[in-house]
């Protein structure tokens, strides 16, 4: 029954199980769409934007999750657009039901789905907190919401169309880490970030953490030291020292 499930979420696009028969005859199947759809609140499961390769050798199963949850992410429901080719999946592909994945090109897009690959599926209730952790972890590396002082966790779920409940017991359960934990990590990467690409040089060390999300200064130089271990100037400081080596 769940060689049938990709049917059911994917529109025009046939799927291909190993040591199985084809669930559509792929060398006969047209997609509906024969150029690629313009839609500027769509994704586009492209190499130029997730780095796969479409040639039913390289598993795409994580790129191809990356994408369905920028939909969700970006605009809550929608469309991902996946052109000609072939894509291996071995994981679990979970697809909300507010987004649909459309197949585009001179023929359907050919899922083949690994051994034992459980292929696509609406998400399990136990499996929620891993997928809205993942979730969360997508909105921080593509929107960079810590770098806004008053960002907090009412606005990280209303983000994502959740409630602070629900994300706090994701990043707890799941990341092993609180709101304010993860929020500080972040910021305190990319100050780093900056120091190694030498940013402090053109710019004040409060030009640099404000601009990562601190309001002040002492914040900063605290959680700076909880995180690294010593203070600002100490950490320059130490990097110069071993560049001049």
């Amino acid at each position: 029954m769940k060689r049938l499930v990709p049917i059911i979420f994917f529109v025009s696009i046939c799927a291909v199980c190993f040591g199985q028969k084809a669930l559509i005859n792929a060398s006969t199947s047209t997609s509906f769409y024969t150029v690629m759809p313009v839609d500027p609140e769509a994704v586009y499961f492209n190499a130029e934007s997730f780095g796969m390769k479409a040639d039913g050798k390289t598993d795409v199963s994580d790129a191809l999750q990356k994408a369905i949850n920028q939909v969700k992410i970006k605009y809550n429901f929608g469309i991902v657009f996946i052109p000609e080719g072939k894509y291996l999946i071995s994981k679990t592909i979970y697809v909300p039901q507010a987004v649909r994945i459309i197949g585009y090109g001179a023929k359907r897009p050919e899922i083949i789905l690994a051994e034992n690959s459980p292929g696509f599926q609406t998400p399990d209730p136990a499996d929620k907190d891993q997928i809205l952790y993942s979730r969360i972890i997508l909105y921080f590396e593509e929107e960079k919401p810590y770098q806004k002082a008053d960002f907090n966790i009412r606005k990280l779920a209303e983000s994502l169309d959740s409630n602070s409940t629900y994300v706090s017991r994701a990043l707890n359960k799941i990341g092993n880490k609180k709101f304010n934990q993860l929020v500080n990590d972040y910021r305190i990467n990319q100050v780093k970030a900056e120091i190694a690409n030498n940013l402090h040089q053109k710019f004040t060390l409060e030009h640099i953490y404000t601009s990562a999300g601190f309001s002040q200064q002492s914040t900063f130089n605290r959680i700076f030291k909880e995180n690294t271990g010593s203070t600002p100037s100490e950490y320059i400081d130490n990097i110069q020292q071993i560049r001049e080596k």
